[in-house]
């Protein structure tokens, strides 16, 4: 890219253009596409009002909430539900629909609906998009014991009204608050009791940037993790509801995923939903799922404010895990032995010394390694719910009925066995079919199995390879009942990465080591997908290689190489800790049954390593750049005044409110043509090094104006699940949209959604005068400690990066 962009002028090597190019482009071609296609830069040059007031403001946000509650539909995950008198408990009876609500976190005070720090979006009570729990029921006509809601509400001393200020909630501690054993009255049990049977109790776990020493190992009072666990006052609830024989609903409103095996504690639960953390209208989708049925707001049409909801067909949960969910966070979790080492004053390091095995491909690799048989328990002991694992209120089948590639519109078949070829993308089609009696979704999921060589490669025993989901099928209506999901994969997807040469054939990348590889649809990371009853079709498919070494990437064609570890790392200091850290790092390995899972956390990197820091590359010293062109002005602007002419600096940065812009269309059109390296050239080639280092040195929430080339200041906004006003305060309305967090979209395996919600997100920006966003990011969920996870989408980097 670098070499193309530099046109004429040959291959520009100095890392400041090269920097330079990419940073340029990809802010100069987001003008061209955002100019020809939309009107997102309009909030640059208007002068309209920016409070979100607009018709197109208002019509904005009014899609993107209506997105925001289907994300929660599709996304929260039931993972429990037994049978109470002989059929499922959940959906409820229409018929007996009261609830009792217990927890602080149920109130309209304590139930979350956006996270804190830097990932948190602001939204104001009086908002009304800003939906509650509480509210959501009264809308969709889902009866509560208001006695017992208004007890909880007196219970505490927090600000009823917090939210008016536009902040996104308390704290970590705040949301743990409960009250004591003293609460719990026998007068007031017999009330909740006479007024149903049925209980649902919430618990909450708030999550923000910098959470604090140790992120959420140690918190106040909770040490060791136990922040992800039951508190004595919520086990409390369980035992008061557990002797008066409630039927209860577990509804997990977290940041990040608390142990489970309580579950299997108490016979009083019945079901459990995960529902997140969901934005501001999101929760509206809680009742919808625990009565089964979907509903349309209504909203009066001078003020937005909701005046109730009309059903408009059956919603049954489609939610995956994105995360696995453990019985237990300190017992069999490598990440947890070795969660935090201190290094320098003032800061910290962490060492992965686990490698690849965190997530499911820790726990699915550990069971098939017998870890867990070893010490006399089995994967049931450990795990609560598998990666992956959701349920439904319908029965689905699913089976592979076709496998091959495409060469053109010529589709080849394959049978099990066939030959891994690279290069060659391959297509899975998977029959869905709904042979249950409730309108559902269905989560298609391919995993496969790598061979593995004793003390080889490291390689997890499962993995997920690819993922679709169906459009709702209706057993009602035969012809909508069943859907074919076809999903594509290349050889490369199924790779490893030799950092270490550990199979000793010279090479240091990807690849592909000769053997049988296995392909699997699965239920969940756990378990195979069963084959309908006389099906003829299989869910496992088998391919060979030969053995293949991917030295470049197969996208970009650029060379694959180590960069931090070995001989040819960055600063001539590998950062793999094995020369940086005394007595270096014992990667975790499943080698003879991951006999060397860490016990302790290992040492802080010395001073060589973190002498590494400071790193000048010298390797462009006295080349001759005379032949460069730096600052030269082409007279070639994005935006000029109105009359043609250049725009000044005051009014690329806004500050000259008088001047009338214009953009130049004809400069844009050009740019919009990959092999016009004239017109690239000239723009690239007015840039100075002065200003090349603005760019990137006051490149926070903002990308500055460019005057040699008629680029206006453009601002970023902050916050992942929604623009915010925590880092940048400028033109603040407090009027965004806040959508859910990454943790719950993750769990729906919707492509499409998240598809949707960057073009609602967009709308949004275009409405309010934004020109940027920090949006969600693929960061994984290594330990579930980290309490900024929600900012992110799950454990596993196929479902994170496709998502994302």
């Amino acid at each position: 890219m670098i070499q193309f962009f530099a046109g004429k002028q040959g291959v520009k090597r100095i890392v400041l253009m090269a920097v330079a190019a990419l940073l340029v482009v990809v802010i100069i071609v987001g003008n061209i596409i955002l100019n020809l296609y939309s009107p997102l830069l309009h909030g640059v040059f208007s002068k309209e009002d920016k409070s979100g007031a607009t018709a197109e403001a208002q019509n904005a946000l009014a899609s993107a909430d209506e997105l925001v509650r289907e994300i929660s539909e599709e996304s929260i995950v039931l993972l429990k539900n037994d049978e109470v008198n002989g059929e499922p408990f959940l959906p409820l009876d229409k018929n007996n629909t009261k609830l009792n609500f217990f927890g602080w976190g149920s109130t309209d005070q304590g139930f979350l609906v956006v996270g804190g720090g830097s990932g948190g979006t602001n939204i104001r009570s009086d908002n009304p998009n800003h939906i509650t729990l509480l509210e959501a029921c009264d809308y969709i006509g889902l009866e509560y014991n208001e006695s017992l809601a208004e007890a909880y509400n007196a219970f505490s001393d927090f600000d009823a009204d917090y939210r008016k200020d536009g902040s996104t909630g308390a704290n970590a501690l705040e949301s743990l608050k409960n009250p004591g054993e003293d609460f719990y009255t026998a007068d007031r049990m017999d009330g909740a009791y006479n007024y149903s049977s049925t209980a649902a109790v919430v618990l909450s776990r708030w999550g923000a940037e910098n959470g604090g020493t140790g992120e959420l190992v140690n918190i106040g009072q909770y040490s060791n993790g136990s922040v992800l666990e039951l508190t004595s006052e919520e086990k409390i609830i369980f035992e008061k509801l557990q002797e008066k024989n409630f039927n209860v609903i577990v509804l997990l409103n977290t940041t990040n995923p608390i142990e489970l095996g309580f579950l299997e504690e108490y016979d009083c639960i019945k079901a459990c939903l995960y529902v997140g953390i969901p934005g501001q209208s999101g929760a509206f989708a809680i009742p919808e799922v625990l009565v089964g049925q979907q509903y349309k707001l209504l909203r009066d049409k001078d003020t937005n404010a909701v005046t109730g909801s009309e059903p408009v067909g059956k919603l049954s949960p489609s939610g995956r895990l994105s995360d696995t969910y453990a019985k237990s966070w300190q017992e069999f979790n490598p990440t947890y032995a070795n969660a935090l080492s201190v290094s320098a004053p003032g800061g910290r390091s962490v060492t992965y010394q686990e490698g690849i095995y965190f997530g499911y491909k820790w726990y699915e690799t550990a069971d098939e390694a017998g870890y867990y048989t070893d010490r006399g328990i089995t994967y049931d002991d450990v795990v609560a719910y598998p990666f992956g694992y959701g349920l439904s209120y319908s029965d689905f089948t699913q089976e592979i009925v076709k496998f091959g590639y495409r060469e053109g519109e010529e589709f080849t078949e394959l049978n099990s066995g066939a030959d891994l070829v690279p290069g060659r993308e391959y297509e899975v089609t998977v029959r869905v079919s709904n042979v249950g009696e409730y309108p559902a979704r269905d989560v298609v999921q391919l995993y496969y199995t790598a061979p593995y060589n004793e003390g080889g490669i490291e390689k997890a025993s499962v993995n997920l390879l690819a993922f679709g989901k169906t459009a709702v099928l209706d057993p009602a209506v035969p012809e909508k009942s069943v859907q074919e999901v076809t999903i594509t994969f290349t050889a490369y997807d199924m790779a490893s990465y030799d950092a270490y040469d550990k199979n000793g054939n010279a090479f240091y990348g990807y690849e592909l080591e000769t053997g049988d590889y296995e392909i699997k649809l699965m239920q969940n990371a756990h378990e195979l997908y069963p084959l309908p009853a006389e099906s003829t079709a299989t869910n496992m498919i088998g391919m060979y290689s030969e053995g293949t070494r991917f030295d470049k990437d197969p996208v970009t064609g650029e060379e694959v190489t180590n960069r931090f570890t070995g001989t040819s790392a960055y600063a001539n200091m590998p950062i793999d800790g094995k020369d940086g850290i005394a007595g270096g790092v014992d990667y975790l390995s499943r080698a003879n049954g991951f006999a060397n899972f860490p016990i302790t956390a290992v040492g802080s990197p010395n001073n060589e390593a973190k002498n590494a820091a400071n790193y000048t590359y010298a390797g462009y010293d006295g080349k001759d750049t005379s032949s460069y062109l730096y600052g030269a002005d082409n007279d070639e602007y994005l935006v000029t005044n109105e009359d043609g002419t250049k725009a000044s600096s005051a009014a690329l940065n806004g500050k000259d409110q008088s001047a009338k812009l214009k953009y130049n269309e004809e400069l844009f059109k050009k740019l919009a043509n990959w092999d016009d390296t004239d017109a690239w050239d000239k723009v690239l080639n007015s840039l100075s090094e002065s200003v090349i280092k603005d760019l990137i040195g006051k490149g926070g929430f903002q990308t500055v104006a460019i005057e040699s080339i008629g680029k206006p200041r453009n601002q970023d906004s902050d916050g992942p699940a929604g623009f915010n006003t925590n880092v940048v305060n400028a033109d603040a309305h407090n009027e965004w949209t806040v959508f859910p967090a990454e943790t719950l979209t993750g769990c729906s395996w919707s492509q499409r959604l998240t598809y949707n919600l960057g073009h609602a997100q967009g709308a949004v920006g275009v409405a309010t005068g934004r020109q940027g966003w920090y949006a969600p990011g693929v960061n994984l969920h290594r330990s579930v400690y980290n309490s900024r996870n929600y900012e992110y989408y799950s454990e596993d980097g196929v479902l994170s990066g496709k998502l994302a």
